[in-house]
Parts: C-alpha cells; sequence; structure tokens
C-alpha cells in the first residue's frame, strides 16, 4: 500500500508562503509609511476660512492663491513686516480702478502729541486716501492713529488696534477691546464721535502666493473689527498677506457702515502688489548713513 501521509516538506509549505507575505507586507509597509508622512507634513491643512473670508480671497482672483504651505511661526514681527523707508506699488486685483502707491517713513510726532513730543512712529500712507501711523511696542506692530484724507477725520485706538502680533498661535484668535475716538482732521480738539470695537487678530496659516512683483510663501493675517462708533454699526475686516523678509504683499480690505436705516454701505477692494523700491533715507538705498531709525 502507498504512504499517502504528508511529507515534511508538505507541512512546511504553507508556512513559508505565510512569512513571505508577512516580510512583503513589512518591507511595503516600511517604505509607504514615511511617503504618507511626508505628504502629510508637506500639505498642511491651515485653519478653517469663514464663508465671508473664502469670498474676500477671491477678489484677488483665481491665479494670486496657491497651495497651503508649512511656514515657520511668526516669532519677531520685523522678520514678516520689516519697517523701513520704502515706496511701493499695489494695483487691484480685478484691474478695475487705478494703482495704489504706498509709502512708508519715520516720522518723530503722532497727531494729537505735543509740538514737542518725540514718540514716534511709522507711517504707511496710501496716495489720497489715508495714513497709519505704525509703533512697535514688545515685538507688536500696532496701530495707534489713523487719518482718513477722504472723510477728514483722525482716528485714535486705545489700546491700539493689532497689525501684527508675535507668538500668536496658528489659527488661535486673540481679542482686544478697545476705545475709539474720531476728531475734526482740521480742528484736532473737537470730538466727533466715539464708541468701542472688538478687535480680533487671527493667523490663517501659510500660502504660496503670486503676484506681479514675484511669487512668495506668505502667511495670512485677518484682523477684524466690530462694534458701535457714534451713530454707526462698524464691522471690518482686513486680511493681509506677509511674505518674510519682504513685508505685505497682498492684502483685502472689507468695511460695512451702517446708520440707523438711511445709511448703510459696504466697500471691499483686493490689491496685489507690483513694484516696491527703497526710499531716499532706507539703509538700502544708503549704506552710510539713514535718518530713520529702525524698530
Amino acid at each position: 500500500m502507498t504512504d499517502t501521509s504528508p511529507t515534511p516538506a508538505g507541512h512546511s509549505l504553507p508556512l513559508l508562503l505565510l512569512v513571505a507575505c508577512a516580510l512583503l507586507l513589512a518591507l511595503l509597509a516600511e517604505f509607504l509609511l514615511p511617503s504618507e508622512a511626508e505628504a502629510a507634513v508637506g500639505t498642511p491643512t491651515p485653519p478653517s476660512l469663514t464663508a465671508r473670508q473664502q469670498s474676500l480671497l477671491k477678489l484677488l482672483g483665481s491665479d494670486v492663491i496657491g497651495k497651503p504651505v508649512a511656514l515657520e511661526p511668526i516669532m519677531h514681527v520685523q522678520n514678516w513686516c520689516p519697517m523701513g523707508d520704502e515706496h511701493g506699488l499695489f494695483e487691484h486685483a480685478d484691474g478695475v480702478g487705478g494703482d495704489q502707491a504706498v509709502s512708508c517713513r519715520w516720522v518723530k510726532r503722532r497727531p494729537g502729541e505735543p509740538l514737542d513730543s518725540e514718540s514716534g512712529a511709522w507711517t504707511l500712507s496710501s496716495t489720497h486716501r489715508d495714513i497709519k501711523y505704525i509703533t512697535h511696542d514688545s515685538g507688536e506692530l500696532l496701530l495707534p492713529t489713523e487719518t482718513d484724507l477722504n472723510q477728514g477725520v483722525i482716528t485714535v485706538f486705545d489700546p491700539p488696534e493689532p497689525l501684527l502680533l508675535a507668538g500668536v498661535p496658528e489659527g488661535t484668535p486673540k481679542k482686544t477691546a478697545m476705545r475709539v475716538s474720531v476728531y475734526d482732521m482740521h480742528d484736532p480738539s473737537t470730538l466727533k464721535y466715539s464708541g468701542h470695537l472688538t478687535s480680533t487678530y487671527l493667523d490663517l496659516g501659510g500660502y504660496t502666493l503670486q503676484v506681479p512683483h514675484g511669487s512668495y510663501e506668505a502667511r495670512l493675517i485677518s484682523v477684524s473689527n466690530v462694534g458701535k462708533v457714534g451713530p454707526a454699526d462698524i464691522d471690518t475686516e482686513y486680511l493681509a498677506f506677509y511674505a518674510k523678509g519682504v513685508g505685505r504683499v497682498a492684502y483685502i480690505n472689507r468695511k460695512h457702515v451702517s446708520a440707523y436705516l438711511f445709511y448703510n454701505t459696504t466697500t471691499q477692494h483686493g490689491m496685489v502688489l507690483s513694484s516696491s523700491q527703497p526710499g531716499a533715507n532706507s539703509p538700502e538705498s544708503d549704506p552710510v548713513s539713514s535718518h530713520s531709525p529702525r524698530p
């Protein structure tokens, strides 16, 4: 009679197949899992945008904002918004409206300060529009005073409105309650309106950006204000992209003002940087001496 009992080789074949499969799966896991982890790091998920923010970003056009990108946090605001004598030109992203010339320079005295004061501030001036007086305090860029050239008023924020802050975690809002005083520009002793605003500062993460002046990796910062000044209800949002070592390369400004039943208006526009050059007193243009102190 023929012996039909399994041979030792018969017993070991299925076991060898299982071991080979296990080894193959282990090798695949070793090569694939790191790739997935690297992909996750390379394509970060930025903080969620509100429906209004998504709508406002569309004002920059379809070819300006690229993919989210992982960027180091803002720990020193000077690295992300270097303050110095400089002239820039922003253009409307939709091609409607003229270019907006913006200049930055140092002044010895802010509006409302005594004539002999040397409180000092950087001014960010938009042609025929406004002058923002910016201070650098404790690692933060703040806006204590703004002059609206069209409305002929000077607005004072107490405490100052935040523009760019250091050490604020991405996606974590930071709120500031501000008292607002509005004065006649031609008679600064005349108080026209007063009120209160709540300002919310929010870092919305990093993005690649393509503007006429070049390609950048920039952080998107939102500063929104809600409250009441005089008879008007105010709701504003300012979205700005800051590239490290360069500063602001694109921004969107939205302002909604309503008063009683007869006044209700919303203005919003998106601007992209088209050119930039150092000013006459900039250290970049005059390496020997500079009359403008850098913050």
